[in-house]
């Protein structure tokens, strides 16, 4: 309800109780209107304190929002889940737009058509160097596919478990140079 209406309405019922008083309107009926105008004023009181709340909020939310894009120097213009989510189709377009590195920490790699778009790189000339967890490296690992064509591939040698999903993708246009990270096959943060 619009703010400059309750007190209208508050006036108009003090001037009908009072007008009442003198036309001899029940005093049961004034009192029920004084209930009614008090009962009103509280919920207008409420309504504005969670007004105030809730604007304090989103302005809150909205300076730590402005802070975090600061304090990361960046802005996240798409974000894609997987499956399903549209994530292996943004990774496979980044990866074709690849003219200059690729450099990948993959836990597990077995997304044939992720695969085939570094395959495509790599005859373009791009550097690619894809490091793989050694325990997930089995025979639907993209590993095999990659490794005889020449791509620098090589296992962890950690002694615990690799489970990035990170590539760092360079891609150099005429007049600047940008590198995008994306999380590979499960949720994809694109940097522009």
């Amino acid at each position: 309800m619009d703010k400059r209406v309750i007190p209208l309405i508050i006036v108009v019922l003090l001037i009908g109780g009072v007008g009442g008083y003198f036309i001899a309107v029940p005093r049961h009926e004034i009192a029920r209107l004084e209930s009614e105008i008090s009962t009103l004023t509280a919920s207008y009181t409420q309504l504005n304190e969670t007004y105030s709340e809730l604007l304090s909020d989103h302005t809150t939310l909205k300076e730590n929002i402005d802070e975090l894009e600061l304090f990361l120097n960046t802005e996240i213009l798409d974000i894609n889940f997987s499956p399903n989510g549209g994530a292996a189709s943004k990774v496979i377009h980044w990866i074709d737009q690849a003219n200059e590195s690729i450099h990948v920490l993959i836990y597990s790699f077995t997304n044939d058509e992720i695969g085939n778009a570094v395959v495509r790189a790599y005859q373009r000339g791009v550097e690619i160097k894809v490091v793989f967890e050694k325990s997930q490296v089995s025979k639907y690992s993209e590993y095999w596919k990659l490794k005889p064509i020449g791509v620098q591939v090589r296992n962890d040698t950690n002694s615990g478990l690799m489970h990035h999903k990170v590539a760092v993708i360079t891609v150099t246009w005429s007049l600047w140079e940008a590198s995008i990270g994306v999380l590979l096959l499960k949720n994809v943060i694109t940097k522009i």
